[in-house]
């Protein structure tokens, strides 16, 4: 979709944000924005500020409440950094030292952790916060490979490794203050998939 805030025709590109997009902050500033805010707490709603209305931005879905992602490169190996750091060890960004784009990547992984509508209606938003801090990110995910290798399925196995454990203790890893109904943690799906780049 085009961006059209401040009459500005230039195309969004696709991102996966490790973190919150804050309008007119971070690297979307120049030369895509500055972007509209996708989560903020101004319900203003105006695009000439930080409002969240900006009709580019889209949810993963609609009951998808945790988001990980991770890099399959070309040498088989499972890395939260898009490019061979064997291959490349002096690379600290994608351009730097050198513009390499996406070139050692193969796929993109991703993994969603899912709840229904009235399991979610029984998990307080604090608790639901503490449940999500749980879920490993891909990069402190301990690996079931050799050497402590990222294999694939790591990331899966521990997410339903930590909700079996809440379903079967009713509480998250912040204590009894931090209830989960144990019929709602058992309803939490885990799905996973991986995206196929192409690039030669």
């Amino acid at each position: 979709q085009p961006n059209n805030k401040n009459s500005r025709d230039i195309s969004y590109p696709i991102v996966f944000s490790p973190g919150q997009i804050a309008a007119d902050a971070g690297p979307w500033i120049e030369p895509w924005g500055p972007w509209a805010a996708a989560i903020t707490n101004n319900d203003t709603g105006s695009l000439n500020n930080d409002g969240s209305q900006d009709d580019d931005y889209e949810i993963v879905g609609p009951q998808v409440f945790r988001f990980e992602y991770w890099y399959l490169l070309k040498n088989g190996n499972l890395t939260d950094v898009p490019w061979d750091k064997d291959a490349r060890p002096s690379q600290t960004t994608l351009t730097n030292p050198a513009p390499i784009g996406l070139v050692d990547v193969q796929a993109i992984g991703v993994a969603i952790a899912v709840i229904d509508p009235a399991s979610r209606s029984t998990v307080p938003s604090s608790s639901l916060f503490d449940l999500v801090s749980d879920l490993d990110d891909f990069a402190t995910a301990p690996g079931r490979g050799n050497g402590g290798a990222k294999k694939a399925g790591d990331i899966e196995a521990k997410w339903n490794t930590v909700l079996q454990t809440v379903a079967s203790t009713g509480q998250t890893s912040s204590g009894p203050t931090s209830k989960v109904p144990p019929a709602a943690a058992s309803a939490i799906r885990v799905y996973s998939r991986y995206f196929d780049l192409r690039i030669p």
